[in-house]
């Protein structure tokens, strides 16, 4: 929970995210996910913002690949769904590039990546309506460009067909 006026006013939010990736070989990967978000609190208006079907594609390239450790770069976009559902898909289109890295112990991975988003994601907001702290949160709309940051641990499980993960990003 978050607390965007100083007056104890708390945005809570229950998302749920399916990701895919595909591996063409030990060198690179394609990667999606779709996130379904919903949020609520006091200091929205409306009480109940719900963001679904906001969307993530990306190409990981890893060069320096070892048995255990290994570091590349992704470049991917970032897609909000408008309130209209996809249709601000083309709108806020927002690419990045991250750094990453990656170490490997048996079936357990740890990774993190740092990168840089040029954010269009304020293409969704209807010519002027402004948006507050908490409806920007709400919504995923960013004010400016931004530097990325991410960590996650995985562990293969099902013979290396399901890798179950979790994840923080910032």
């Amino acid at each position: 929970e978050a607390d965007f006026t100083g007056a104890d006013d708390k945005l809570s939010a229950l998302s749920h995210h399916i990701a895919f990736s595909y591996d063409f070989s030990r060198h690179l990967a394609a990667n999606t996910s779709v996130s379904f978000s919903t949020f609520t609190g006091p200091a929205l208006s409306p009480d109940t913002i719900q963001a679904f079907g906001d969307l993530d594609v990306s190409l990981l390239g890893v060069p320096f690949r070892g048995e255990q450790f290994g570091t590349g770069l992704r470049l991917g976009s970032h897609f909000l769904s408008s309130e209209q559902g996809p249709s601000g898909y083309g709108k806020s289109a927002s690419p990045y590039l991250d750094l990453s890295a990656a170490h490997h112990w048996g079936a357990l991975s740890a990774g993190a990546a740092v990168g840089y988003q040029l954010d269009r994601t304020q293409a969704i907001v209807e010519p002027g309506v402004t948006l507050d702290p908490a409806q920007r949160a709400a919504y995923g709309v960013a004010e400016a460009d931004f530097i990325r940051g991410a960590a996650g641990i995985e562990v293969r499980a099902l013979r290396d067909h399901l890798f179950p993960f979790v994840s923080y990003r910032s």
